[in-house]
């Protein structure tokens, strides 16, 4: 997300640098505003502080108005822009859900600097896939489903994935 937000910024940046963008001021926009506006995502996508989604919405607002183009005419940088800020508007609370893996009590539930999470989905997702290209020997095939089976039955009980891997 970080590095897509960077290349898309940079971009459109460098497409108001120039001086030939003018679908800003249909929306009454300035240059330096907008510039500002795409830094200060920039840095906001960087930090990822949930506090700060009324700042993206406050920047979404301000180019809300902008026109899609017509038909087979190409986007204009203030409509990608406004779709930018809408995207990542959108996005901002999954974005930043790891400040909230916490249990009533507050302590965490995982750890947001951990690996786990990252483990169990490419398990499955690799689970998923091994069935279309097959498995070299029957004993892998009977261990991993059994081993998968019982990760899966186990979570949906409350067991804790740190502690699964343990």
């Amino acid at each position: 997300m970080g590095r897509n937000t960077d290349e898309l910024v940079d971009e459109l940046a460098a497409l108001i640098g120039t001086g030939q963008e003018h679908s800003l001021e249909a929306i009454q926009v300035s240059s330096e505003q907008a510039g500002s506006d795409l830094a200060l995502l920039k840095e906001l996508i960087h930090s990822r502080r949930p506090e700060d989604q009324s700042r993206l919405e406050e920047m979404y607002l301000r180019y809300a108005n902008a026109r899609k183009p017509g038909k087979g005419k190409k986007y204009d940088v203030v409509y990608r822009m406004r779709n930018l800020l809408m995207d990542r508007w959108n996005l901002w609370p999954r974005l930043t859900f790891f400040w909230s893996w916490k249990d009533e009590d507050g302590n965490e539930i995982i750890d947001s600097a951990n690996n786990y999470c990252e483990r169990s989905i490419g398990w499955w997702i690799k689970e998923r896939y091994r069935s279309i290209r097959g498995y070299k020997q029957v004993r892998s095939t009977l261990g991993m489903s059994r081993l998968i089976a019982f990760a899966g039955n186990h979570l949906a009980h409350g067991l804790r994935l740190a502690d699964l891997m343990a």
